[in-house]
């Protein structure tokens, strides 16, 4: 970060290296873009075509691929695109994160064609859930948007994993899935683990070193 002579630097400044005291700072810098975060929820996709077109329209985004929300519909294939979390850090983890997804788009999907209402939590909610997991992890209490309330995240992982249960069981990625869940839990997220690294050794050739020893393995 640079200074301007003559000024003090801002309380929360930070040296280049230092830990931000995020479990995923990332996020936070990603949600600067102004198409970046939780889209609002869209009533058909006739209407979420109709925003597209207007935000090229206006000059907002350049194509839809340029839409950073943390779920979208592909450009390209007859998907949806995840893209809430943080860069995975090892096989595994890439696999349990791409698991969950599919079994919630199943669940989903099984809801809307039985006609249950969508549960349409309040936004500032949602935002205040996502800045809890971003900033902690699963190092302290999460919000559960659907209840209104905190709670421990060991539980709240619980939670959602029983929730997406029945797409897991479809996908028949119930048993991998669960198993790669409370490896997480019970060792730490790849941030957790990196952070832990740095505490230790306050080197980031030492985070670096693990990291590669994890994506090798």
């Amino acid at each position: 970060r640079r200074f301007t002579p003559g000024r003090k630097p801002s309380p929360d400044a930070r040296p280049r290296g230092a830990d931000t005291g995020y479990a995923s700072y990332r996020t936070e810098v990603w949600n600067r873009w102004p198409m970046a975060g939780m889209p609002q929820a869209f009533a058909s996709r006739a209407e979420y075509d109709r925003l597209v077109e207007t935000l090229m329209a206006t000059g907002s985004v350049r194509e839809p691929t340029k839409l950073y929300w943390d779920v979208r519909p592909s450009a390209r294939q007859e998907t949806l695109e995840f893209r809430v979390a943080d860069v995975c850090m090892g096989v595994d983890e890439a696999v349990m994160v791409a698991g969950l997804a599919r079994a919630l788009a199943l669940v989903c999907h099984d809801a809307a064609a039985r006609g249950e209402p969508d549960p349409a939590p309040r936004p500032e909610l949602l935002r205040a859930a996502k800045w809890r997991a971003t900033r902690h992890g699963l190092d302290a209490d999460l919000v559960d948007a659907a209840a209104g309330r905190a709670r421990p995240a060991a539980e709240m992982v619980r939670l959602f994993l029983d929730r997406v249960r029945p797409g897991l069981e479809a996908g028949g990625d119930l048993e991998e899935v669960t198993e790669l869940v409370e490896a997480t839990v019970a060792r730490g997220t790849g941030a957790a683990r990196q952070r832990a690294v740095f505490e230790r050794t306050g080197s980031l050739e030492a985070v670096v070193d693990l990291v590669v020893e994890a994506t090798a393995r």
